[in-house]
């Protein structure tokens, strides 16, 4: 711990694991595991906690944009917003009127988080559109008698259904892996503070994007394949990467 960065880095995993034993909804048995484990980092770094209690009570958080368009599509709200909820982050809306109507996303919370937000948002969208992009041209190609479906139709119901197969690959990973359900109680836990910060310091309340309708035509099933197996390879070994650590790509 000799320079900031890991300083940082150690600040902030210790206001982590205190908060999640600190979280009225953490199960006693985690709270209890937690706490010894912050115990454990104090002693090893011959540090008190009065040493660090100002650093855990005054989070210091970022706003980073990740995209500005004249039109963001929903199931895009959607995907920025299971982002979100995986790294620890708050997905945040933005529109401006003037000098032409413009729309935007930005991910809200810790600096590592966010700019791990964006480029798991930057990649996956990509890896969605291009599987999308492919997806059309075989169709398209098959030419089938009386067929009209249009092309943006084809790829918004392939992109919804990216994003339904995405949300249902990390149910099943919190349901099967004990790491990630571990991460996950943190990533709840942070995401709290973050949205009280939010409307207690800002003035921005939390809100509920629209529902994400799904329409189950062959275009919209391709697709939740598709997120389904958007792969998730854990990261190991990364000192310059965020709390989360797993990283999802799209192959």
């Amino acid at each position: 711990m000799t320079d900031k960065v890991n300083k940082d880095q150690l600040y902030q995993l210790l206001s982590k694991i205190r908060r999640l034993a600190e979280h009225p909804n953490t199960p006693d048995n985690e709270a209890a595991a937690a706490l010894c484990k912050f115990r454990q980092l104090l002693i090893k770094y011959n540090l008190q906690e009065s040493d660090i209690s100002d650093e855990i009570n005054a989070p210091c958080y970022d706003e980073l944009e990740v995209t500005e368009r004249a039109r963001i599509h929903l199931w895009q709200k959607h995907l920025a917003g299971l982002i979100a909820e995986f790294t620890g982050c708050i997905y945040l809306s933005g529109r401006r009127l003037k000098p032409k109507p413009r729309f935007s996303i930005s991910f809200f919370g810790n600096h590592a988080d966010t700019i791990y937000a964006k480029q798991l948002f930057i990649q996956l969208t990509a890896g969605f559109q291009a599987a999308a992009k492919r997806e059309w041209e075989a169709r398209a190609a098959l030419k089938h008698p009386g067929y009209h479906y249009k092309e943006h139709q084809y790829k918004r119901e392939f992109l919804t259904g990216c994003v339904f197969g995405l949300d249902r690959k990390l149910s099943q990973l919190e349901k099967t892996q004990t790491a990630y359900k571990e991460d996950k109680a943190l990533m709840v836990s942070q995401r709290d503070l973050i949205s009280r910060h939010l409307e207690q310091e800002m003035g921005i309340p939390s809100h509920t994007s629209k529902r994400l309708c799904a329409k189950e035509s062959t275009a919209f099933m391709l697709g939740y394949l598709t997120g389904k197996e958007a792969n998730i390879n854990h990261a190991i070994g990364n000192t310059n990467k965020p709390s989360t650590e797993y990283l999802m790509s799209v192959e």
